[in-house]
């Protein structure tokens, strides 16, 4: 059974116990919580994985002040990181969640053994209109997420099923929240600097129909790393492992030698 190491402030959702896998720790993207995830869980336990499910600080059920930088949500991580007591960590990020996960594999945590970073780009700039409608609370700021996270990979139906979530859980995020994610993957340009310091192995898992972050700056940032490989998911967008989920968990496991 699931239970939550963190309860009181801090969202930390454990599932199955620790082994000689690797443990997945999942990190959310901008304005979304740990049900992103849903599609995965569930197929990793069953193939012996011990996985963990974050919820950031005033994101899902956690509870404190989201940080506004990269940096300083990479420090929020690695604080839990070393007080949940979690090992041989495959850290697995998407989107501002991968950013986050990249500057955390950088910083050298003996506990953070492989990384992979899911809808990525070496920038992920933010379109103005986006920052604006984000900065003021406006519905239109998840809807327009929303309708840019998906490609092709599902049915008609499955889609607009998927868009109608996103943009409960994205508006549905505290006030202030997304305009504090949405600025700070607008300004991180650290890239160069936080691959260089990179010594585990990176798995780069990419949707060839990413509109948020095309492929393209994903294989810039594939470019950057010494120990990385990438999956490229056929017709799957910017919210890949709800996409093609059989796809992702595969790819995943496969990275950490599970077949």
């Amino acid at each position: 059974m699931p239970f939550n190491s963190f309860a009181s402030d801090i969202s930390l959702i454990l599932h199955g116990e620790a082994n000689d896998n690797p443990t997945i720790l999942f990190l959310h993207g901008a304005g979304m919580d740990h049900t992103v995830w849903s599609e995965q869980i569930t197929p990793l336990i069953n193939a012996g994985f011990h996985v963990a499910e974050l919820d950031l600080p005033q994101h899902g059920s956690s509870k404190g002040e989201a940080a506004s930088s990269i940096t300083d949500m990479a420090e929020d991580v690695i604080s839990i990181i070393n007080a949940s007591g979690l090992e041989d960590i495959l850290i697995t990020g998407h989107s501002m969640g991968a950013l986050i996960s990249l500057a955390v594999a950088a910083s050298g945590n003996k506990n953070v053994s492989s990384a992979c970073f899911c809808g990525v780009s070496s920038r992920m700039p933010v379109h103005p209109d986006l920052l604006g409608l984000a900065e003021a609370n406006d519905i239109a700021a998840a809807k327009m997420i929303a309708k840019w996270s998906y490609g092709s990979a599902l049915s008609d139906e499955a889609k607009e099923a998927r868009i109608d979530t996103t943009i409960t859980l994205v508006d549905g995020c505290a006030d202030g929240v997304l305009g504090k994610d949405m600025n700070a993957c607008n300004n991180f340009s650290e890239a160069q600097e936080l691959t260089e310091k990179i010594d585990i192995p990176v798995l780069l898992l990419l949707g060839e129909e990413d509109k948020m972050t095309p492929v393209k700056g994903g294989e810039k940032l594939e470019a950057m790393l010494s120990k990385s490989h990438k999956v490229i998911l056929p017709k799957a967008g910017h919210m890949m492992m709800q996409e093609d989920a059989e796809g992702f968990n595969k790819a995943l496991m496969d990275f950490a030698g599970i077949e």
